[in-house]
Order: structure tokens, then C-alpha cells, then sequence
């Protein structure tokens, strides 16, 4: 209750990571992948992206990204 998007972080090797996310509907999570990567996409609620970099760095940023994506949807559901 109360989760938007999830999001798992894959370590793949030294500065390389696999993200898989996942969206109730409020922010569209293929966007979002196409955004860290343009080779990233998926389905609006179910998306992925391979990115050149460490899964620290990410973990950093990712939260900044998310919750910008959360205030720019338009979802009023």
C-alpha cells in the first residue's frame, strides 16, 4: 500500500546495471527507462533498461528521478 513504482537494480558487472520497474499506473515506468537509456522501454506499467553505470550511483540517483516523474504525471486516478 502506498508503493507507486518499484524498481529492481541487477548488478551485471563493474559500471553496469539491469533496472526492471514496475508502476500502478501513475508514472509510466517505459518512459522512465527510455530516459536513463534510449534502448530502455517496455509497457507503461512493466519496463526495463540495461545503463552504464554502478548500482550505487544509481541508487542515488533513482529517487530524485522517480519522484519527479510522481509530481510531472498527469494520472488523477
Amino acid at each position: 500500500e502506498g508503493v507507486e513504482v518499484s524498481v529492481l537494480l541487477v548488478h551485471k558487472q563493474e559500471q553496469l546495471t539491469k533496472l526492471s520497474f514496475r508502476s500502478r499506473g501513475r508514472v509510466d515506468v517505459a518512459q522512465l527507462a527510455k530516459e536513463l537509456d534510449p534502448g530502455g522501454g517496455g509497457h507503461a506499467k512493466a519496463a526495463g533498461v540495461v545503463v552504464k553505470e554502478s548500482t550505487h550511483a544509481l541508487r542515488v540517483r533513482l529517487p530524485g528521478l522517480i519522484e519527479a516523474a510522481l509530481h510531472d504525471s498527469s494520472y488523477t486516478g
